[in-house]
């Protein structure tokens, strides 16, 4: 059975960088993302949206808000 991608693995197959590289756009540990996408759900807090949503824009990267919802 294909298990569905979190929120986490979703974005960050949007920015198609790696973890680090994800870490640093945001201004984020990268072992909080490491832990992030590792985690079974995934879920991506308010002030980490507002981030991963400005830094897409500055970036051209399309992140929809089934990106950010699990199970979509």
């Amino acid at each position: 059975m294909h298990q569905q991608m979190t929120p986490w693995q979703k974005v960050h197959s949007k920015f198609g960088i790696n973890s680090a590289g994800l870490a640093k756009l945001l201004g984020r540990h990268r072992s909080k993302i490491s832990r992030a996408l590792k985690d079974e759900k995934g879920l991506i807090s308010g002030r980490d949206q507002e981030l991963i949503l400005n830094t897409a824009r500055e970036n051209g990267v399309e992140i929809t808000p089934n990106d950010l919802m699990p199970g979509y």
